[in-house]
């Protein structure tokens, strides 16, 4: 039996998901090591300028660590245009971090751009 796959059967794989995940945490750690002066002119959501703000007053290293990771998850909960607006932003001060992330993007085409193939490919 031949099978079109569809986008939605066509996941990228754990490893990409992960590659993803710490390009996004490396986004969060950018926005952490901000100026106070440059922190104050960004626009964030609510919820990430909160687990931000939670992590530049942490101290110690392993709670930093796992404070870092849920900046990372709040930022995949992000929709694509408050992302590109908090990419937008950092670039200002960071742009070699942002340039990065651009493979992060969290976007519903973002199965189809890692998998162009998966239309017509057959099982």
């Amino acid at each position: 039996m031949i099978r079109q796959v569809t986008p939605q059967e066509a996941k990228p794989s754990k490893s990409q998901r992960k590659r993803a995940m710490n390009h996004l945490q490396d986004l969060g750690e950018a926005l952490v090591t901000l100026r106070d002066n440059e922190f104050a002119r960004v626009k964030l959501p609510e919820r990430l300028r909160d687990a931000v703000v939670a992590c530049r007053l942490i101290k110690a290293h392993e709670a930093k660590r796992r404070q870092l990771q849920y900046v990372g998850r709040v930022m995949r909960e992000l929709d694509e245009t408050e992302f590109r607006s908090v990419l937008l932003q950092l670039q200002k001060f960071r742009p070699v971090t942002v340039s990065k992330a651009n493979e992060a993007t969290p976007s519903t085409s973002s199965q189809t751009s890692m998998f162009p193939q998966a239309g017509e490919k057959t099982l």
